[in-house]
Order: structure tokens, then sequence, then C-alpha cells
């Protein structure tokens, strides 16, 4: 699991990796090579006619354009559009503009190549761990990449996703009586149904007092009724009145009600409208792929059903353990390896977090037999089926697997390189408490009642009433020289706490050192002055160190591992050959 962990770390180091200072590229002529790590004797191309190249960022023709080599090995543009994608994520979940700095990019990507290559050096790309786990992952990416061929271009119903969707964003609208007695509710019931209406019936028990409520509210969606409303609407068109239904909760009964849906209602939502599509779409791709292993099994696999119904690994005289050496083939695949029944059992034990011994003993085992020699079958089938189609040897299946390799390198790299140097004491932690406390403490807060005034003198005069002690509220009655409150410029001072920083600038400074029971003046630049009663002053609170001491922690620990991870990037780039061919 911490390697697994590393390597996630790792994959977002790629893309978060510090880059190294821009000096250290060669930035005097365009599309040049030249750069940092130039052997002596070594010479740019003499007399080489220069040219600027406008490329299509995304385009397949230029894919492969060189935009700089380190060490020899290209970085491509290819390259550079991944990682301006990436870049677009990680400003967007921050909320930041999507501002665009290629040569940074390009840093980026020339410091991951000078990473990933000394780690080859070091060996990492030969540890028996990386083998493994890019192993796992080929496979899983050979069968992935086979079930998208077979997902390409599929489109769910429309009537399904409108159906779907109409359910999703369905309310309705009802009048209902709630009366305590059964009785009540069914006289009432009766009457209806002999004829007289729902409306005139809500108006005579409400006037007799013999039931409560008859409002007619808003749309309400069947989630926030009680299940025994929701159930009865379901069933009933605009216009109809429910049966008596017994309303009662765990804490007791509350009475009984009879109510009239008077409208359903399917509002525009967009959210929904994607969810519904997406749902559909789903069953659909589950679908496809349930006929495609099906298709697969009868053309391909044979089970050895007798053989699989009489292993029971519950009786008391099997062994778990015995079993998992077991030779018997269990199912054979066409032009493939047979399934063991052994292999099956392995398999078995892997789907018990807490062991199999348990499993066996609550009688879990028998019944997951089938499903899991299903899923090894289709393993097995979908990679047979990948190899046979050739998606091993296609561009898109390589490059994931370079990336995720890539990945799993530069994640161990900074697990068993880097991190080891990187300490964070608690000296370290409490000095950057104290100096940035301020980062770590609620906002200050104000409540301000306030009066706004056409003119300055009104408002003074508003302001010295309210040290003498008029009430506010009176004031806000009988104060002449108020502006108009439909005023569309105008501030308001409604009485809620606000963060002082959220206040303007100007009224700030209007408000600075002010105490509770305080009357400031402030004026605006568009000619209104106001009247500002402070009534209540909430100073910033810090929160204890305990609570932030993790957050810190993290912090520093970032700081200090960018701050490696730069001294790195910059040893490496002194003994590299680094040319680059782009100039923003």
């Amino acid at each position: 699991m911490n390697q697994i962990r590393f390597v996630l770390r790792g994959i977002l180091l790629l893309f978060l990796l510090v880059t190294v200072p821009a000096e250290a590229f060669d930035k005097n002529t365009p599309l040049h090579p030249g750069g940092s790590g130039q052997k002596e004797g070594e010479t740019a191309l003499p007399d080489t006619a220069l040219i600027t190249l406008k490329a299509s960022l995304h385009s397949p023709l230029f894919a492969e354009f060189p935009m700089a080599t380190v060490n020899g090995e290209p970085i491509r543009l290819k390259d550079l559009a991944e990682v301006l994608a990436s870049s677009h994520e990680e400003r967007a979940e921050k909320g930041h503009a999507a501002k665009i700095d290629y040569s940074e990019l390009l840093k980026r990507l020339v410091n991951i190549k000078l990473i990933l290559q000394e780690a080859s050096r070091m060996g990492f790309d030969e540890l028996p761990e990386v083998k493994e786990m890019v192993d796992v992952y080929s496979k899983k990416a050979l069968r992935e990449q086979l079930l998208a061929t077979r997902l390409k271009s599929l489109e769910p119903d429309k009537d399904e996703v409108e159906k779907v969707y109409r359910e999703m964003v369905k309310e309705w609208k009802i009048r209902s009586v709630l009366f305590e007695e059964e009785e009540d509710a069914q006289r009432m019931a009766e009457t209806i149904k002999a004829g007289k209406s729902f409306e005139e019936m809500v108006d005579a028990v409400l006037a007799d007092k013999t039931a409560k409520g008859g409002e007619q509210g808003a749309f309400v969606k069947p989630k926030d009724l009680l299940p025994q409303i929701a159930e009865a609407a379901e069933k009933m068109e605009p216009g109809a009145v429910s049966p008596v239904i017994k309303i009662e909760t765990g804490k007791g009964l509350w009475g009984y009600t009879l109510f009239k849906l008077l409208e359903t209602g399917y509002p525009e939502d967009p959210e929904a409208r994607e969810g519904a599509y997406q749902e559909v779409l789903g069953r659909k791709k589950t679908k496809v792929l349930k006929e495609y292993a099906n298709s697969l099994f009868k053309k391909n696999a044979k089970v050895n059903w007798k053989l699989l119904s009489g292993l029971n690994y519950e009786a008391k005289s099997v062994a778990v353990q015995k079993l998992s050496k077991d030779k018997r083939t269990v199912a054979t695949i066409k032009g493939g390896k047979p399934i063991t029944v052994g292999e099956l059992t392995e398999a078995l034990t892997k789907n018990f977090y807490h062991g199999v011994k348990l499993a066996v003993e609550g009688k879990r085992v028998n019944e997951i037999k089938v499903p899991t020699l299903e899923a090894l079958l289709e393993k097995r089938l979908f990679m047979r089926e990948a190899l046979r189609e050739g998606i091993d040897k296609t561009g898109e299946y390589k490059r994931a697997v370079r990336e995720y390799r890539d990945s799993v390198i530069f994640g161990l790299f900074v697990q068993k390189v880097v991190l080891p140097d990187i300490k964070v004491n608690d000296e370290e932690i409490e000095k950057y408490y104290r100096e940035n406390i301020k980062e770590f403490s609620s906002p200050a807060m104000l409540k301000i009642r306030g009066l706004s005034f056409v003119k300055r003198e009104y408002a003074e005069s508003a302001i010295e009433k309210l040290r003498k002690g008029t009430d506010f509220g009176w004031l806000m009655s009988n104060a002449e020289g108020q502006a108009e409150k439909d005023a569309g410029d105008l501030l308001s001072f409604d009485g809620r706490l606000l963060t002082v920083s959220s206040l303007p600038d100007a009224v700030r400074k209007s408000v600075e050192g002010v105490q509770p029971g305080e009357v400031r003046l402030h004026e605006s630049n568009e000619g209104h002055a106001y009247a500002l009663l402070v009534q209540q002053v909430v100073p910033p609170k810090p929160e204890p160190l305990a609570a932030v001491r993790s957050s810190i922690y993290k912090k520093l620990f970032d700081e200090k591992l960018k701050g490696v991870m730069e001294e790195w990037a910059e040893k490496l780039l002194k003994s590299s050959v680094v040319k680059r061919y782009f100039v923003q």
C-alpha cells in the first residue's frame, strides 16, 4: 500500500514539480539548439536557416515534433500538450485563470526527464517491484483498451434518457388536510366519493376544526415527502384525491390525512439531465460488455461444471490451503492456459479482506465460486482477444504503459532517495505558527446597522441623536434626509455580522478601531453619507496549535520537498546536455 501511495504521489509530482531557473536555458536564438550542459567543443549547427513554424498543439501531424532533447531523448509537442491539459485541470481546481506559460511547461517536462533518467541510472527500472507493478498494469491496460473499442461511439437511447430524467426531476404540488381521528378522515373521503369537491370539504373541516392544514404548498420532490405519501402520489394523476393515509413515524402516531394531487412538474435541470444520460449510457455499456463476454465464453471457453459444483469450500473436511495446490482443470480456454482448482481457490481467498477462514465459517465462499471463475475467464479471454487484435502494438497502449512505468519509477525515486532527507520538527512547526498566526485565526467581524443620507449634515445630525440615546428603529422611521431605499449605489448595513476583510476599503477605514456601541460617519464616493452604529465587535481568534499542526506539517514538508527536488533538478542539469528548440 505504501508503494501505491508513493506512486500516486509521483504522478502528481510529475506535473507539479518545480522548474529549474530560466537562465539555465539558452534563449539567444529561436529554434536554435543550445542550453546548459553543452560539452566543450560541441557547437550549434553552423549557418542553419532558422524558421518559425506554426504548429497546432493537438494536431497529430505535429505530435512527434521535438520541442527539446535531454541527453538525446526528445520531448515532443504531444508531451507539451499533455502537461498543458494537466495544468488546466490544476488551475481549474484552484479557480485560477488559465494563463499559459509554454516555456514554464517545457521546463517541467525537462525536469521530469532529468529525474527519470537519473532514476534509471540508479537501477530503479530494474527493480522487481517495478517490473511486477508494470506487468499488472500492462495487462489491465490491454483489457481496458480492448473494451474501449467495443464501447466507442456508443450512445444511449434518447427515450430512455428522457424517461429516467423525468423520474429524477419529478415533483408534485399537493393540498392536504390532517385529522386526529380516523373516523373524521373517512367521513371526508366518503363525502368526496359521493360528489362533493375536495376544496369544499377542506373548507368545511377547517371551519369546524376537525382537521388542520389545507394550504396549497409549493412543488416538492418525492424524497422530501413521507414514504407513504410519496407511494400514494406515485399512483395518482393530477386532480385525483388520495385514500385516507395513516401518518406515523418512529416517534409515534401523527394522525390521518387526505391529499389532492394538484400538479406534476418536470423542471429543467441540466445537471440531472446529464446524470440521466450517464446512467442510461452506463447500463448500455454494461449490457454490451456482458454480451461481448458471453460471446467469447461460448466460442472459446469450456467449464467443468461437475467439478465446479463438487467443490465444497465450506465442508469441514475440506482444507482451503490444500485446494489452493489442486492442479485439476476447472475451465479450459481455446488456445490458452487452462484454469485450475488451485488458481480458482487463490482468486476466491482474495475476495475476503479478513481472511477466508471467517468466510468459510460464515458460509460465504461457495456462493461466489461461479462469479469468481467468470471473472478469471473474462481476464484471460479479454487478454487473448486484445493480443489477437494487436492492441499491444498500438501507440496509445505503448504510451499508457510507458507513462505508468515512468510514474512508478518517479514515485519510488521520491520515496527512496528524496523523502529520507526531509524532516520537519516541532520547533519549525511552532515557529511557523507564531509567525503566521493570522493564517490560523478566524476573521475579525462587525455587526453594523446603518442609515444612509443624501447629505453629510443629515448623517451628522443622526449620529448626534444616536450618541444621545435615540432609538435606532425610531430614527430609521423618522430621520429626515434619508436616501431612497431603491438607489442602486447604496451600501447595505442591516445588522448581520460581516467580516472586516469583506468591507470596502473606505468603510474599513471609517470603522477602524471602533468599539461596540460606537457610531461612525462614512462618506461614499457616490455622494451618500452614512451613520454607522456598530453593535458588536468580534476580534480574530486563533485556532490552537494542536488543531492546525498537521496542516502546518504538510505545508512545511511540501516546501522542503520542493526545495530538494529543485536541488536535484539543478544538479542534474549541470551534468546534462539539454537542447531547446522552442521559443515562446
